[in-house]
């Protein structure tokens, strides 16, 4: 299997690109592959200034036929700095530079003008001019211009529904790739593959193909390429983390630029800042470590920070903050008291995770994880999937999720009379739940996964033992309670 050893070649490259001896030609060429090199390791400034500094040489030259690649790359650059206004502002520029008698250069500008389309979701545009890409590569038998084109293509084709064009692209892509092993191929294909099988609600055929992806990037420190895609690495990289698959270098792709969504909010393996975990026992985590809760006035100012989160989180009234925690203090006093500890909670948690405007507070949620929106908003997602479309393996995804999130009574430690209030709310949530998943399982005659639930029920809530009787009533269908907690682990 051919690997692309960029790092050994790097230092060489480099060294060629000013050394005058050497003449003009290849030194451009080193400067660009110098470009490409960082381009795919996802550094676009610098890509961006070994493209220039390619051009700057080629110019010196009589006949600077090169010029519209090394302009066209810079395109690419924009799109990894995730700008695209600059990116078509230079596709736009390269145009009046491009021979149309020069097949690579013109089959460069429509794959980049269709990666845009692509981009910006006019996907009937970017088809066109991908295709116009696809057959000058085959005519001129580029097989990395093809490969780019033809995984483009499959991807696009399966987002518009043309399921058997789809997997037609998908298997010239594997024709060419068992012809000539190359890693660059492997990921076009690996990376389709797995983005069929997600559009197809496919999960076994997106998990093998976002492996095999991840894996050959990862070794090859690839953090893009030609074709990437927010709207594609996003969904597929969260689907690797959520099931282990290289959580670490599966974050490193979701970071590479402004293109990329902020995180979803159940998403607990995230990199954030701040993770509050508030049912069962309290605890707070910066940067991944544990927070000792030492003191006092600390212990006040963790209160305030869990009520913030009784209340919503955000757009929280300071005066609904002063009332649960200083009931008996008049206005002035209760104001300064709740001034005093935002202070020291922003100094705790970082200024920018807890933000103050016009007298109300929030957590920042680009900052801070919490177990309960991760919960209310997975709570939402599964009332949604058993309301609309009952896929059962998403069906199980999220209330394993639900239960993994549901340790136990929420801030079991308070008494306020708001937090009691939201304990109650939540208890008769996970209750509701676990009712409807019941009849939901029973429909299908899964009694060793019903089993399981109200087994992860008991577990998590007391009350409800009142379904004793019923939980007793499937272990006895399924024989014994053993089995039946087997079964039902086999869903998770």
């Amino acid at each position: 299997m051919k690997s692309i050893s960029w790092k050994c070649s790097n230092p060489y490259l480099l060294s060629a690109i000013d050394d005058e001896k050497l003449p003009l030609l290849p030194r451009s060429i080193n400067a660009l592959l110098v470009g490409l090199l960082n381009l795919f390791q996802g550094n676009g400034n610098l890509g961006s200034i070994y493209f220039v500094k390619a051009l700057e040489i080629q110019e010196q030259t009589a006949m600077p036929l090169l010029k519209p690649i090394f302009k066209l790359h810079q395109v690419g650059c924009h799109i990894c700095l995730g700008d695209l206004a600059s990116a078509q502002n230079s596709l736009d520029n390269t145009f009046t530079d491009i021979n149309p008698k020069q097949r690579m250069v013109l089959s460069l500008f429509h794959f980049y003008t269709g990666w845009l389309y692509a981009l910006r979701g006019q996907l009937s545009l970017a088809l066109e001019q991908n295709e116009h890409a696809l057959l000058m590569n085959q005519v001129i038998k580029n097989n990395v211009g093809t490969v780019c084109c033809l995984g483009l293509k499959a991807q696009l084709l399966a987002e518009t529904a043309q399921w058997e064009m789809a997997e037609q692209a998908l298997l010239s892509l594997a024709s060419i790739n068992q012809q000539s092993p190359n890693k660059i191929y492997q990921l076009q294909y690996h990376l389709s593959d797995a983005w069929i099988g997600f559009l197809s609600n496919n999960q076994k055929r997106a998990l093998a193909g976002i492996k095999q992806f991840l894996q050959v990037v990862r070794h090859e420190q690839i953090k893009f390429f030609l074709g990437w895609r927010p709207n594609v690495i996003t969904p597929l990289c969260l689907l690797a983390i959520e099931h282990g698959i290289e959580e670490k270098f599966a974050l490193r792709m979701m970071q590479v630029n402004a293109l990329i969504p902020p995180p979803p909010k159940h998403l607990e393996q995230w990199p954030w800042l701040v993770r509050i975990y508030c049912f069962n026992q309290v605890q707070i985590e910066l940067n991944g470590q544990r927070l000792k809760q030492e003191g006092k006035s600390q212990k006040k100012v963790i209160e305030l920070l869990l009520t913030i989160i009784a209340l919503g989180g955000q757009d929280v009234s300071g005066e609904k903050v002063c009332d649960v925690l200083w009931p008996d203090s008049d206005g002035d006093m209760a104001k300064q008291a709740l001034k005093t500890a935002i202070f020291r909670l922003r100094n705790l948690i970082g200024k920018s995770t807890v933000l103050v405007s016009d007298g109300k507070i929030s957590l920042n949620d680009k900052h801070c994880w919490i177990d309960l929106w991760a919960f209310e908003t997975t709570f939402q997602e599964l009332d949604d999937e058993l309301r609309q479309n009952n896929n059962d393996a998403l069906v199980i995804e999220l209330s394993n999720r639900l239960l993994h999130l549901y340790q136990g009574s929420f801030l079991k430690q308070m008494d306020s009379g708001v937090i009691k209030f939201k304990q109650e709310q939540l208890q008769n949530k996970i209750l509701r739940m676990l009712n409807r998943l019941t009849y939901y399982h029973e429909k299908r005659q899964e009694h060793g996964r019903i089993c399981w639930l109200l087994d992860q029920g008991l577990e998590r809530v007391p009350q409800l033992g009142a379904d004793c009787q019923r939980l007793i009533s499937y272990h006895q269908e399924v024989e014994i309670k053993g089995y039946a907690s087997q079964q039902g682990q086999q869903f998770h």
